[in-house]
């Protein structure tokens, strides 16, 4: 007579029985708990929804049950009221859709299907893309690039940065074909080529002077001070990455 609640509040994080089934990839009980009245887009304390954690665990078709089911992909992850200790490990999480939570984790499956579904391949000045290439997942990067996803979107830094820093030189190779430019500058003038060279990465730089990039291009160091504001400065240089 006093049936239990579809969505108790947890007292850790918040975390509804919709996320623990949509986590462990149970459709079926996600099923049922949509049918009773489960919220599919009720949030924990840090901003994940049941779709974020579904296209994290690379579940396709619970990720399409709660797309069926209103799940909306604009849902993005936050950063509350969290330790030191803990806060730089969700700057580079901040503001997620599902489709970032993909990208970041190699499911190209589901990206597919978020991207089907209208999900924006350059959400938010940190995309899907920078995430992608930041992780070393060359098939999200390609599917990324082939469904819209711009080489030119940056908020300080390119996807191109990030793979001549880390000397993914696959993935800089896919960027360059799909319009990425080698002479793309930061806020602080900083080019792939500048961090190709500053790292040691004589395969990278070889890539990029193939593709025209400036060898005679000065940076403004007088701005690097400012680097530190800019979340994806974090991605190049953050020593917790």
């Amino acid at each position: 007579s006093n049936p239990i609640p579809a969505d108790p509040c947890s007292l850790c994080f918040l975390c509804t029985p919709l996320h623990c089934a949509a986590r462990m990839g149970h459709k079926e009980l996600v099923k049922l708990l949509l049918e009773h009245k489960a919220n599919p887009n009720s949030t924990t304390t840090a901003g994940h929804s049941p779709l974020h954690i579904a296209a994290r665990e690379g579940h396709v078709q619970t990720v399409r049950l709660l797309l069926d089911m209103e799940a909306q992909q604009t849902k993005m992850t936050k950063v509350n009221h969290v330790s030191l200790k803990c806060l730089c490990h969700l700057l580079i999480s901040f503001c997620f859709t599902p489709l970032h939570v993909a990208s970041k984790y190699g499911k190209v499956d589901v990206a597919e299907l978020l991207l089907e579904r209208g999900a924006n391949p350059n959400a938010n000045g940190l995309t899907p893309l920078h995430v992608a290439v930041h992780h070393n997942n060359l098939d999200v990067v390609n599917l990324l690039v082939s469904k819209g996803g711009s080489p030119h979107s940056a908020n300080g830094y390119t996807a191109l940065h990030i793979a001549a820093k880390q000397n993914q030189v696959e993935v800089a190779n896919s960027l360059l074909q799909h319009g990425a430019s080698a002479n793309a500058e930061s806020l602080q003038g900083v080019t792939p080529l500048h961090l190709a060279s500053q790292e040691g990465r004589p395969d990278m730089v070889s890539l990029l002077i193939s593709k025209q990039a400036n060898v005679n291009l000065g940076n403004k160091a007088r701005a690097h001070h400012q680097r530190h504001k800019n979340i994806l400065a974090h991605f190049i240089f953050g020593s917790y990455i």
